[in-house]
């Protein structure tokens, strides 16, 4: 006995699949037509168009921003002028932050481009590309061609993923190496013969790089995912075999040689650093003030997930109902998600972009359930309608809460930015609410294409009229112009997570953790710059300190040995 969901996906497999794909009319009498050539020209120029504007519109023109950018950048600049490419180095200090996948990629970009804000957040945007051409395969195996389409669509115009290909993260280089991996262990499962160890190799290496850009984790949600799809294909004996060994083998010989390296060279100072610090102690303890770690913090991931994802967090749930038994791609998908959000949830330290590498998933779910209402599957029509409701109900409730507490709010100059892009989600989902109405068969497909276009208008406007507003106060580009590089000064900040005052300066700011330390360092007889927030200066305030300069929410104030350095004009 097939389950509702089980026959509409097979009754759109039948009438999406393969042969459906297959053109009605002659292909040489169509293609050899003017018009037909020019349509193909038309759509390719809108698909590069787009990808433009969703991963590389305006990479270098706002400053990285805190507060890991400049640190990533930091990194990927010292490794580009001669540093160490083994070691991650901080102004010449070993840091055991991340891996350094990410940092290698950055660093060959500054080596082609210069140390600047395209070359360091160029990986980005190149990998959220291929990480789109991944998601249109997975989704293309299982669910045929049409679904693929609409699944790099949705993956492409979600909130994450606009904001990760434009941010020098290791995030984006993390989630591509778990899909290439996901993807090569699907096709494994489905290949015979030799392709087995091929597909099984390229899983394995994947894997091995996905350990290079975050860490150790990457086994261990890859190895659960296999180990419990297997189980419940009631596969498991396919893990003894030459293909898998080719795999594991693969994921030694790629993974692990940094590690090895790292741990001869740096012994205690690695596994303190990175291993214990930035791996089991993140998981077991909350790292930032503002986490408790108390148990409402695990779902946490819940409101992420559908501000992250959105707008297609409106068709997850559905989406997820209506296809996970469809194929073992279905059932692989939803272990996948549930291994990726519940491992994360389960972490005492909760950071939106974690459960970024479930995203993909989400999308293949959501665009085979947008693909089923080519087979007029009446709770698709339903379920897409209702969502645009929601998704109206939603904007409308951001646009009352931006509106009255704009005035409050910590960027008050962006709130007219915010309140136009609010505008356009609503006349977005106004629109696409309109086609699933105008046609139940059509609809729905047509109302995934109306969000795409309206999240590309999204992202263009954002770029364009509203980052370019905030960033002197996610940033101190702006503030650090006004302190020369060769400066003789101590340079000091208090109470303040601004990496980027470090990387557009050049060299190191002492961390001033304790006021007592800062009074009497302002007092002493030395020049001395410190960098506080406005509401603390009443902490580290003595006499004869004086404002140097002031930029978005950041003032760097100077003690009276500054003062001839001002007066000299050394700005």
């Amino acid at each position: 006995m097939l389950y509702p969901a089980e026959f509409a996906t097979l009754h759109y497999r039948k009438s999406l699949g393969k042969e459906s794909m297959k053109p009605q009319l002659d292909p040489h009498l169509e293609l050899n037509t003017a018009s037909a050539r020019r349509k193909r020209l038309l759509i390719y120029a809108a698909i590069a168009g787009a990808l433009f504007v969703l991963c590389f519109m305006r990479l270098g023109n706002y400053p990285l921003m805190d507060a890991d950018e400049p640190n990533y950048g930091r990194f990927a600049v010292e490794m580009a002028a001669g540093g160490d490419w083994l070691t991650p180095h901080y102004f010449g200090a070993p840091w055991f932050d991340k891996p350094p996948l990410f940092y290698w990629e950055s660093a060959a970009s500054v080596k082609l481009l210069g140390p600047n804000e395209l070359a360091c957040r160029l990986p980005s945007a190149l990998l959220a590309v291929g990480l789109l051409a991944l998601v249109y395969l997975l989704a293309s195996h299982d669910f045929g061609r049409r679904a693929g389409i609409l699944s790099a669509v949705v993956m492409g115009t979600c909130i994450q993923q606009i904001v990760l290909a434009h941010a020098a993260v290791t995030d984006m280089t993390f989630a591509f190496c778990l899909t290439a991996s996901l993807y090569a262990y699907r096709r494994w499962f489905d290949a015979g013969g030799g392709a087995r160890v091929g597909w099984m190799a390229l899983c394995g290496g994947m894997m091995g790089l996905a350990m290079l850009a975050k860490g150790p984790v990457a086994i261990v949600l890859l190895g659960a995912t296999f180990i419990i799809q297997l189980a419940w294909e009631r596969r498991l004996g396919r893990l003894i075999g030459p293909d898998v060994l080719v795999g594991v083998l693969t994921l030694v010989v790629v993974g692990f040689p940094w590690y090895i390296a790292m741990l001869r060279l740096h012994h205690d100072a690695f596994v303190q650093g990175f291993l214990e610090q930035n791996n089991i102690t993140r998981f077991l303890k909350p790292e930032h003030a503002s986490q408790t770690g108390a148990w409402y913090s695990h779902l946490l991931n819940m409101p992420v997930l559908f501000g992250m994802f959105f707008p297609w967090s409106l068709f997850v749930v559905p989406a997820v109902r209506a296809n996970w038994r469809a194929s073992v791609g279905g059932r692989l998908l939803l272990v996948w998600f549930a291994v990726v959000f519940v491992f994360f949830s389960l972490s005492k330290t909760i950071l939106v972009t974690y459960i970024f590498p479930s995203y993909p998933a989400c999308a293949i779910f959501v665009g085979a359930f947008l693909a089923l209402a080519a087979s007029n599957y009446s709770m698709v029509v339903r379920t897409v309608g209702r969502a645009m409701w929601v998704g109206l109900a939603f904007c409308s409730i951001l646009m009352a809460v931006t509106l009255t507490k704009g005035a409050h709010s910590r960027y008050p100059e962006a709130v007219p930015a915010a309140l136009a892009l609010l505008g356009i989600l609503a006349l977005t989902m106004t629109c696409a609410l309109f086609a699933v109405r105008r046609s139940k068969s059509s609809g729905p497909e047509m109302a995934a294409w109306i969000i795409g276009g309206g999240m590309t208008v999204f992202t263009a406007f954002l770029m364009i009229g509203g980052i370019p507003l905030i960033a002197e106060r996610v940033s101190a580009r702006n503030l650090v112009s006004h302190v020369p590089p060769d400066i003789q000064a101590e340079l000091m900040h208090y109470s303040l997570n601004r990496p980027s005052i470090a990387f557009y300066l050049g060299r190191p700011v002492e961390d001033g953790k304790d006021a007592t330390l800062v009074r009497q360092r302002l007092m002493s007889n030395r020049p001395v710059l410190v960098f506080v927030k406005p509401g603390d200066l009443n902490q580290i305030e003595v006499p004869g300190t004086f404002e140097w300069a002031r930029c978005g929410e950041v003032v760097i104030v100077g003690n009276r040995a500054a003062a001839s350095l001002k007066r000299g004009g050394t700005r």
